[in-house]
């Protein structure tokens, strides 16, 4: 379990769990928990889960995949969030902070192929 740079695992004694599941993975209530962090052009970047919650995903995802597809959630992103799972038994929440790219933002960025770098970067093959 590695931590994510320059952040710090929530405190499960002072930070209440934002989700409760019960015997399954919820998938729309995680959504739906996600949603509603969305705010001011930010969204969360981790995904922050128990050892409960960590094997629910990890059966969910496994379900879905296969097993061999889904060894351990190291380095797992689930709906965009990177998944990490903290060392307590039972707590699911959302932290961090990643911004969320405008649709107009797109148009300042520079086509993929401009024509002048494509006269420059022609590969020749004989």
């Amino acid at each position: 379990m590695t931590q994510p740079p320059n952040h710090n695992y929530p405190d499960h004694s002072l930070v209440p769990s934002e989700l409760s599941l019960q015997d399954d993975w919820n998938s729309a209530a995680v959504a739906e928990l996600i949603q509603a962090k969305n705010a001011n052009g930010s969204r969360p970047a981790f995904l922050y889960l128990g050892r409960r919650e960590a094997s629910l995903l990890h059966d969910h995802l496994a379900s879905a995949f296969g097993k061999e597809a889904v060894a351990n959630l190291k380095g797992t992103y689930y709906m965009g969030l990177l998944v990490v799972t903290i060392a307590c038994d039972s707590f699911i929440a959302t932290g961090g902070r990643k911004t969320i790219r405008n649709p107009e933002d797109q148009t300042k960025r520079p086509e993929w192929r401009d024509r002048q770098d494509d006269a420059i970067w022609q590969l020749l093959i004989r």
